[in-house]
């Protein structure tokens, strides 16, 4: 329907997910892919510095875009959670409130699933 296509290319930021954070998010996505080829490649000393990278970078990602005091990832706009929980980049004791939050936006910010997936 015509409500769905403008829903998709809303102009509102609240939302939109920013560039800044998809780029973030995929570029440590990509990198773990990048870990688990030095795995099955046998380059144990690759696997390693990948390893090392990836937690480093997973911490820059949270204090980035995860807010401590809402509990939400950048503008919470539906698509940051999934992301943030499917890539497994949320902290093991926040993981039930993130999941929280994207469902509170399907259910009840935007009354359907808000990323288009």
């Amino acid at each position: 329907s015509t409500a769905e296509i403008e829903l998709i290319h809303t102009q509102a930021p609240e939302k939109q997910t920013s560039g800044e954070y998809m780029g973030a998010m995929f570029f440590y996505f990509y990198t773990k892919k990048l870990q688990e080829l030095a795995s099955v490649l046998g380059k144990s000393e690759d696997e390693s510095f990948f390893e090392a990278f990836l937690k480093q970078y997973k911490e820059k990602l949270n204090e980035r875009f995860f807010d401590k005091k809402t509990l939400k990832y950048d503008n919470n706009a539906g698509l940051e959670n999934v992301l943030a929980l499917y890539f497994d980049v949320v902290p093991r004791e926040y993981k039930q409130q993130v999941f929280r939050n994207l469902i509170e936006n399907i259910e009840v910010t935007y009354k359907g699933v808000p990323t288009g997936l």
